[in-house]
Order: C-alpha cells, then sequence, then structure tokens
C-alpha cells in the first residue's frame, strides 16, 4: 500500500505566515538542504548513523525531498533498520514512483524483513518500467535463493549479466551463492569479473578474499580482504573477513583483535559478535563467549537470522560449557568416564582448540582398557593436529598393519611422515592408499605434492592430473591447476 504524505497543520501554518516567519522557512530550507548534501556524503563514505541524523533532521524541514527520503532509507537498511528503512523509502516512492533504483531498494527492504511478496511486487515493478533492467533480473535472483530455489536464481543471475554485462553486482550476488554451494572455483572467477567490470568494487574483494581463504591461500585472501579496507575503511565486514582468515590459521589473538575492530566500526554487525564468541570457545573461556553473545542479542536491530544463531551459539556453548565441567569434575574426583564420556570430552577439547590433550586423554583411556582402532585412529587424528607427528605416525603404521586396506589411516601415515621429512615413507603410504582406492582423491593430491618435493615431475604431473579428474570443485582445486601448469611449463 502506498503511503500518503500529510503535511502536518503547524508547517502549513508557518508557510502562510507574516514576512518574519518567511525568513525562518528561508533559513529551514537552507539547512535542510545543508543537511541533505552532508547526510547523502555520509552514507556514501559509509557513516550510515550520521547520515540517518542528518538526514531525519533534513526530512523533518523539508517534508516533499525525495531525495532526503531515499538516501534516510537507504541509511536505515545499511543500519538495519528494515521496517524505518520501508516506511522513508515508500515515502520516496509516492514521491517518484518510477524510479527504478527506489523500487530495488525498498524490495531488498522488505526481503531483509522476510516479505518476500511485497519485495516480489517491487522487483517485478521495476522491470514493468525497463523490462531489460539488469539489477531486476539480479534481485528476483537473490530472491529465488531466499526461496530456496538456488537453480532458478542462476538462470536470473545469468540473465541480469547477459542484459548487461558492466553490471558488478550480477557477477558478484552469483559468485557468492557459487561459494555457498561449494563451487569455489567458479565463485573465484566471477569476483574477478566483478572487480573487472569495477575495479574499486569494494564487497568483491571482499568475497574473493573469502573464497581465496576456502582454497586455503591465505596470503592472497588477506592481500584482497586488506585492498577491500582500503577502499572502504567504515566497512566492518573487511576486519570480520579478515578475522575468520586469521582464525584459520590460528592466530587468535589478530583474530580477535580483527573482530573487535569490526565491533567498533559497527556496533550492530551481530557476525561480528558471534565470530569474537567463537574465538573465546576456542579456547574454552566460555563466560566471555557467552557474555559477547548476550551483548550482541541486546543490539536494537531488526536481522531476526542473525539474532537466531547468536541464540543457537548461546545455547550450544552452555550445553557444551555444562557438559565439560561435569566430565572434568567426575575425572577430578577419580571417577572412571565410560568410552563414550571419554570421547565426548576429547571432543571438547578438541573442539575447542586443545587437541593435545584430546590425545592425552584417549592415550590414557588406551593404557587402561582395550578399545576399538577407531579410538587409537581418534588419538592419531588429534595428534597430527597438535603437531606431535611421530606419535601420530607410530599409532597409524600400527593401524595399517592391522589393516592393510584402511585408506584414511594410510594417507594420515602418510601426513605424519610428511611432516617428520620422510618423503619417501609418505609417496609409499599414499601409493599403498591408491592401491586400494584408485579414486582417493586426497591421496592423489598429497602424493602429487610429495613428488613435487622429491623432484618427481613427471609423476607428479600424473597426480593432480588424475586428481583434477575426480575433484571438479573444492578448496585445493584453483592451487593444483596453477602448479600443474607450472611443470608443464617447466617440462615443454
Amino acid at each position: 500500500m502506498m503511503m500518503r504524505l500529510v503535511r502536518p497543520l503547524t508547517l502549513l501554518l508557518l508557510l502562510a505566515a507574516t514576512p518574519a516567519l518567511a525568513i525562518d522557512a528561508l533559513e529551514a530550507r537552507k539547512r535542510s538542504f545543508r543537511l541533505l548534501t552532508e547526510g547523502a556524503r555520509d552514507h556514501d563514505a559509509g557513516r550510515y548513523h550520521d547520515a540517518v541524523a542528518k538526514l531525519e533532521e533534513a526530512t523533518g524541514l523539508s517534508l516533499n525531498s525525495f531525495q532526503g527520503y531515499y538516501y534516510l532509507g537507504l541509511s536505515y537498511h545499511a543500519i538495519r533498520r528494515y521496517e524505518d528503512a520501508v516506511k522513508s523509502l515508500g515515502v520516496a516512492l509516492e514521491l517518484e514512483p518510477g524510479h527504478l533504483q527506489l523500487h530495488i531498494a525498498l524490495g531488498d527492504a522488505h526481503l531483509k524483513q522476510g516479505s518476500l511478496q511485497e519485495a516480489s511486487v517491487e522487483y517485478n515493478r521495476a522491470l514493468e518500467l525497463q523490462p531489460e533492467y539488469a539489477p531486476a533480473f539480479d534481485a528476483l535472483a537473490r530472491l529465488d535463493e531466499a526461496r530456496g530455489k538456488d537453480d532458478a536464481a542462476v538462470i536470473q543471475f545469468r540473465r541480469a549479466i547477459e542484459v548487461n554485462p558492466g553490471f558488478p553486482g550480477a557477477f558478484l550476488h552469483l559468485g557468492d551463492l557459487f561459494l555457498r554451494q561449494g563451487k569455489v572455483d567458479q565463485a573465484v572467477d566471477l569476483f574477478l569479473q566483478a572487480i573487472t567490470v569495477r575495479p574499486d568494487f569494494a564487497r568483491a574483494f571482499n568475497r574473493l578474499g573469502t573464497a581465496y581463504a576456502h582454497q586455503r591461500l591465505f596470503d592472497e585472501a588477506m592481500a584482497a580482504i586488506g585492498k577491500a579496507q582500503q577502499l572502504r575503511p567504515l566497512d566492518a565486514s573487511h576486519p570480520l573477513a579478515l578475522g575468520k582468515v586469521l582464525f584459520e590459521l590460528h592466530l587468535w589473538a589478530r583474530a580477535e583483535a580483527a573482530y573487535l575492530d569490526a565491533i567498533r566500526l559497527d556496533p550492530d554487525l551481530l557476525e561480528a559478535y558471534l565470530s569474537l564468541a567463537g574465538r573465546y570457545r576456542a579456547e574454552r573461556r566460555f563466560d566471555e563467549a557467552l557474555e559477547v553473545l548476550r551483548e550482541g542479542e541486546l543490539r536494537p536491530v531488526d536481522d531476526p537470522l542473525a539474532l537466531r544463531a547468536l541464540r543457537r551459539a548461546s545455547a550450544a556453548y552452555q550445553l557444551e560449557r555444562q557438559r565439560l565441567e561435569f566430565l572434568e569434575a567426575r575425572a577430578g574426583g577419580g571417577e572412571t568416564l565410560s568410552l563414550d564420556e571419554t570421547l565426548l570430552l576429547a571432543r571438547v577439547y578438541r573442539d575447542t582448540g586443545d587437541p593435545a590433550s584430546a590425545a592425552d586423554l584417549l592415550g590414557a583411556l588406551l593404557e587402561q582398557t582395550r578399545a576399538e582402532s577407531s579410538v587409537q585412529f581418534e588419538q592419531g587424528y588429534y595428534l597430527l593436529e597438535a603437531g606431535r607427528f611421530q606419535q601420530a605416525e607410530e599409532i597409524f603404521a600400527f593401524l595399517t598393519e592391522i589393516d592393510p586396506r584402511a585408506t584414511a589411516a594410510l594417507v594420515n601415515l602418510g601426513i605424519a611422515s610428511v611432516s617428520l621429512g620422510r618423503l619417501g615413507e609418505a609417496a609409499a603410504a599414499y601409493e599403498r592408499a591408491l592401491r586400494v582406492d584408485p579414486r582417493l582423491a586426497n591421496a592423489l593430491l598429497y602424493l602429487g605434492n610429495v613428488y613435487v618435493r622429491l623432484g618427481k615431475h613427471d609423476k607428479a604431473m600424473e597426480s593432480y592430473r588424475q586428481f583434477l579428474q575426480i575433484q571438479q570443485g573444492g578448496a585445493h582445486v584453483e592451487r593444483v591447476r596453477r602448479i600443474l601448469e607450472m611443470l608443464e611449463e617447466g617440462t615443454g
């Protein structure tokens, strides 16, 4: 329903008053124009809260300012006040019913509220006004995503690119969809295309960095995110993305600083609270993690999905802390934990960033009782994560003697041997695994890596080619392609 613009009676009386009051009205118009100009500038610079304060006053002084209501609605949207965004953009739409970008912006605000039908009306209205409008196809694609119709979304994104190859948003959003689907290489290509179209597109650099992190290309990831920060230093999503990369590298103190920087820039970015809490959980600092989640839940934002994620994490962390305290108290009191309880406690240790304690706990269990080989395998896995490669190698060597066809143990044996510098033994372990299962992708990848280090480039290329035939997507594919290209150039 269109909103009707109603002028307060007091304002009408003021505008029809004496010459002295007319001077006041002139000053009001001047102030409104100045506030509007400054508010729009603040919005474009990413100072959204400043923009809201100025634009609220500007629209209060000038009730018919399309630009004021439009920028105010965009700024409300940026600070996640979606209901206010809908209202403000609705007023702007009364003033300029044929404004294409306004229909998309209003639809986006509805979409954030979960009002999918209202969003569809606005997006389709934009297409009625201009049938080949790329942002409308892009918006409809995002609407299909929200409805769980990924295949339909891809078609709409492709349509947006087809009608306007110079519209970078479609490349970005299609890349995000592919990244969510695990099609990392295709996502990288799309983010790079978005940057080619618009070299100052900070969000595309941000997402490119995230995709590189999925490929374990951490240097490239940090460089891309650093470029995004350079382009938009006030955008909190960039330190958030950087924090996630640093967390993956176990650089937890630096990750924490990045998350705190994100919260400083945008105190309503709930994802930053969730990530910061996860960092504290990684060291079993549950009190701090839960306090951060509570702070996030108290933020005055209209973001139901993010709030649900915070509440789920809070419930999970509380349960995890209770289990940890209960099991540690029993063990500390001299009680013997059952096998399942011991495994549960070990997994809590591992999940909270302490694989060494997890491995020691299982080691103590194995000294006291005969357990299934799966327990020894799990202990070996934790030893690998803890960097205790000699002990891990001994465990996996023993497991492969018991079952020579245990491919997972053979692969882990190879990993341990590589980490100890025993490349020949590692290659032999991977080759044994591949004799059991020739399509074992991780064994082909790791064997190729070992062959490169041994200088056996022909064998390395053969392993990498077989890996690429099996593995169509995933974090390592692009890196393997690059290595293979270099090896082929070197032998050509």
